[in-house]
């Protein structure tokens, strides 16, 4: 696997470093302007992809479009090559945009009128971006000022109007490119060149997107090109978190030239989605099935440390890994964060759930510490039965309910039934205190049973009045590169319900609570509904979002901005708990949950004020 060591072996750990100046030795100066000749093709095809409103663009497959187009410019060999090769690949579905040199002529088409007085203009307008048949709020059309039609009427006021593209997209190379068009009487944009048009058709018609593999690196490049555009000018969150997104480009185009196999390809999505820090952003299609080592970890005191063990592994609670494969743990668990999108505590939490993952039938080499003595014990991977988003090998088996002290009770929000619930409301009315834990120990539900949702079934009761979900802002669109984008604001109310719990209220959070689960945390934390023990949750609500990519792939991502009620963002930080645990290795060895200890602590001393009402 080249330049990262992503299943954590032990030579790729050791010499990533050399294999990524080998990399570049090997790489230049050939493939270096390979590289820069298809990020000027990927630039470009994200400003005609999404926003030039010819009927041409409209109506070709743009997944064809980037896989031929990455071929047409791969090598050219100058600049003069490259503009070529860009305007025969854009010019039949674009026929008025140019390429030129940073001349005065392109600096006076930024204040070029759209067109003549009275003429009618059509252009793109993205309420967020939509790409799939999936249901959601996301959609997007071709609009004109004024039309009746259903499908030409716009959707939204822009901010701006969408004024012709003029953007360096090369060293010494300009595209001017109109993001309006007039229309006739039909409400159809002028034709081009039909020949050039008819030809460009029989070319795309020739691909067979069922053919092409990870082993081609046409389509390795179309879904770096896709995604690193579809993230440009329309995901909500990287301006607030400074992501200089435009410098991710390069490296995943030259990654994915050099990569063999789609497990490569895979990880160079998975790195360039992470860069986002997106909590949602997943590479769906990882070719096969990895192996894993059947044990849970977590970070204590500094050290890697196994918190749970799968029935007969020769592991115990409490042992400190030292090394794996002859790298250090550590390393090797930040290596793997580099492909686990989210904030810090979500990516963390994400590379222990698979820590230690590789091929099925391989053999992994631990080196440990335990009570104090050093052993090595070597383990054959088997079927890998943990998740990306969840360890199902759970540290504790949670009672659904419990009494944990008199007149404080547990609800385990993944064990308790929605039916289970309800009768014991009239327990949890009078008790002085009830902890709600949402921590899974990899235990299901029976089929039929109804799994607690906290926004109808807890949050109503408790509260006195209404409450609203946070504000979700779907963004309006009507510029590349994240410009000028107003919002549609939406949210939903929960009403009290009887009874009310009287009791103080306490949830146990950790990175695992990620959108619907933070919808339902901004409204316990906001209006103070409740007190929050554990750890931070994820840091990333909205809507997910789907690309489908060629070769079976497909990105997860997140497609609005979701804010705390008093309007501030919590992308990447997610809601911090009042009482932050920091576990201990002789808590871990005893097998005591310092989080439940916690929170029957923070309920038995009242040490914070009654939970307030709205």
């Amino acid at each position: 696997m080249p330049y990262q060591c992503r299943r954590f072996s032990r030579i790729a750990i050791l010499v990533s470093g050399l294999l990524a100046s080998l990399v570049v030795a090997v790489a230049a100066p050939a493939d270096e302007r390979a590289v820069e000749n298809l990020a000027a093709f990927a630039r470009v095809y994200g400003y005609v992809r999404f926003f030039h409103p010819s009927d041409e663009a409209a109506t070709v497959d743009w997944d064809k479009v980037a896989i031929i187009g990455a071929e047409a410019v791969r090598d050219a060999g100058d600049r003069e090559a490259l503009r070529v090769a860009l305007l025969q690949v854009f010019q039949p579905v674009a026929p008025s945009m140019e390429l030129t040199g940073p001349t005065s002529t392109a600096t006076a088409a930024k204040s070029a009128p759209l067109a003549p007085p009275g003429e009618r203009l059509i252009f793109w307008q993205h309420a967020g971006l939509k790409l799939t048949d999936q249901p959601g709020p996301y959609r997007q059309q071709r609009v004109i000022e004024g039309e009746k039609r259903s499908d030409r009427t716009p959707l939204f006021r822009p901010a701006l109007l969408p004024y012709p593209v003029l953007k360096t997209i090369a060293s010494g190379l300009v595209l001017q490119l109109p993001l309006a068009l007039p229309v006739d009487a039909d409400g159809k944009t002028a034709r081009g060149n039909p020949a050039e048009f008819a030809a460009l058709q029989a070319q795309l018609a020739s691909i067979n997107l069922k053919t092409p593999t990870p082993t081609d690196w046409r389509l390795r490049v179309a879904g770096v090109v896709t995604v690193w555009n579809v993230f440009q000018h329309f995901h909500p969150y990287l301006d607030g978190i400074g992501v200089k997104w435009n410098e991710a480009l390069e490296p995943a185009l030259r990654r994915a030239l050099h990569d063999q196999n789609g497990d490569d390809y895979w990880a160079t999505l998975s790195e360039l989605v992470a860069k986002s820090h997106d909590g949602h952003g997943y590479v769906y299609g990882r070719p096969g099935q990895v192996g894993e080592i059947p044990i849970r970890v977590a970070v204590v005191e500094d050290k890697l440390v196994v918190t749970g063990v799968a029935e007969g592994a020769p592991f115990r609670r409490g042992d400190i890994i030292e090394r794996l494969d002859g790298a250090s743990a550590l390393d090797a668990l930040r290596d793997w964060e580099r492909y686990a999108s989210g904030g810090a505590q979500l990516s963390e939490f994400r590379a222990l759930n698979l820590f230690g993952e590789g091929p099925i039938g391989s053999v992994a080499r631990l080196e440990l510490t335990r009570d104090g003595t050093t052993e090595t014990v070597e383990f054959t991977r088997t079927p890998e039965r943990r998740s990306y988003f969840f360890n199902s090998l759970g540290e504790f088996q949670f009672p659904a309910f419990a009494e944990v002290r008199p007149g404080i009770f547990y609800v385990n929000l993944y064990s308790l039934s929605v039916p289970d619930l309800e009768g014991k409301l009239p327990q949890l009315t009078t008790a002085r205190g009830v902890i709600f834990d949402w921590r899974w120990d990899g235990r299901r539900l029976d089929g039929k049973a109804k799994q607690i949702q906290p926004h109808a079934d807890i949050i109503p009761h408790l509260i006195d009045q209404p409450v609203q979900a946070s504000p979700m802002l779907t963004p309006q669109i009507s510029a590349p590169d994240r410009m000028g984008w107003t919002y549609r604001e939406s949210t939903w109310p929960v009403q009290p319900k009887a009874p009310r719990l009287q009791g103080r209220v306490v949830f146990i959070n950790e990175p695992s609570v990620v959108s619907y689960g933070e919808t339902c945390m901004a409204m316990i934390a906001d209006y103070h509904l409740a007190t929050l023990v554990g750890g931070p949750t994820a840091g990333c609500n909205g809507n997910a979002n789907f690309i489908p990519l060629p070769g079976g792939f497909r990105v997860m991502w997140t497609g609005m901005d979701v804010r705390k009620h008093d309007r501030s963002p919590f992308y990447t930080v997610g809601f911090v708990p009042d009482f932050p645990v920091v576990r201990t290795l002789r808590a871990v060895k005893e097998g005591r949950d310092e989080y439940l200890e916690k929170a029957i602590e923070v309920i038995e001393q009242a040490t914070f004020p009654a939970a307030a009402t709205p």
